[in-house]
């Protein structure tokens, strides 16, 4: 890491991830700021590969200050950071970790898939975070919302996404629907016979369709 430069250098960087050295973590660190914007995107990744509460910090320092370049490799380094951590049970890390990206100037992936994985990582309390979104005038917020609950199981899940169909646009609601259909809980079958007799065409047939799968499922 002292010795090379350039493809070599990046090289050396990537080795170093896939062999999730956490020892490398502090030099890794140090080329988040490389002059070179290449070496300085392989290091985040690497980092993100590593994994460890101490990847993920030096990340979360680097991520404001970052150039533009170089934000997309170091919010991918930090999610795969969010997701090792989640998986090793370390829960708070990785919400820490997903509510610093949700609530970023990011694009569209970004923002989506640190809400979805801020939901997921709450575990039961997530359905508080999943209810608020459910109304989100923003599409993609509103999409990571309901993508999370197809993770979530339990009846507070259903409900939320039952009351939360309440006043939304009908291509939202047809997506709820579609949500409630896939989730396989009966306990959506009122719901379902509801949209099915009143309300906008678009959403009535999409709760005849589900409900109709429903009765020979």
């Amino acid at each position: 890491l002292g010795k090379l430069k350039g493809g070599p250098l990046v090289g050396i960087i990537g080795s170093i991830g896939v062999r999730r050295d956490a020892a490398a973590v502090p030099a890794l660190a140090g080329r988040l700021n490389d002059s070179d914007a290449v070496v300085a995107r392989a290091a985040a990744r690497a980092l993100g590969s590593i994994g460890n509460i101490q990847a993920a910090q030096a990340l979360q320092k680097a991520l404001p200050n970052a150039p533009a370049g170089n934000r997309l490799d170091a919010c991918e380094g930090l999610f795969r950071c969010a997701e090792r951590l989640a998986a090793d049970k370390q829960n708070s890390e990785a919400i820490a970790i997903y509510d610093q990206l949700r609530k970023l100037d990011s694009p569209h992936q970004v923002r989506g898939g640190a809400l979805k994985g801020a939901i997921l990582a709450r575990g039961a309390e997530g359905v508080t975070l999943l209810q608020e979104n459910l109304r989100s005038p923003d599409y993609i917020l509103f999409s990571a919302a309901v993508q999370a609950a197809q993770r979530m199981p339990g009846a507070e899940v259903t409900k939320a996404l039952a009351d939360g169909m309440k006043n939304l646009p009908p291509d939202n609601q047809v997506v709820v629907i579609q949500t409630l259909a896939s989730r396989g809980d009966k306990r959506a079958l009122p719901v379902l016979f509801a949209a099915a007799d009143s309300g906008p065409k678009p959403v009535r047939i999409a709760a005849i369709e589900e409900r109709l799968a429903s009765t020979f499922t």
